[in-house]
C-alpha cells in the first residue's frame, strides 16, 4: 500500500465497535477500513455498485463470498451478511 501515490491513512472512530480503526483513502474516496482484532486482521472495502458487481464476478474472489447478491448493500464477511 505504501506505493500507492496519494494514499492517506487516518484513524477513524467506529461507533458500532466503540474503537478507533485505521482507514485508507484516495482523496475523498474511502478505499477500506482495517479492523485489528486479537488473532485476526479484517478489512471492510468501500465499493460502489459497479465495483461490487465486478468484484463478485471475479474468479479471484473466493466462492463463499459470491453468496452475496451484488445489489445487496450490506457488507459480506466469510460468505454471510452481517446485519
Amino acid at each position: 500500500m505504501g506505493t500507492i501515490a496519494g494514499l492517506v491513512e487516518e484513524l477513524h472512530y467506529d461507533d458500532m465497535a466503540k474503537r478507533w480503526t485505521p482507514r485508507y483513502r484516495l482523496g475523498e474516496k474511502v478505499l477500506f477500513t482495517a479492523h485489528i482484532l486479537p488473532a485476526a486482521l479484517e478489512a471492510t472495502l468501500t465499493l460502489d455498485v459497479g465495483e461490487r458487481v465486478s468484484l463478485l464476478g471475479s474468479r479471484r474472489l473466493s466462492s463463499c463470498a459470491a453468496l452475496a447478491h451484488p445489489s445487496d448493500s450490506r457488507p459480506i464477511s466469510g460468505g454471510t451478511r452481517r446485519n
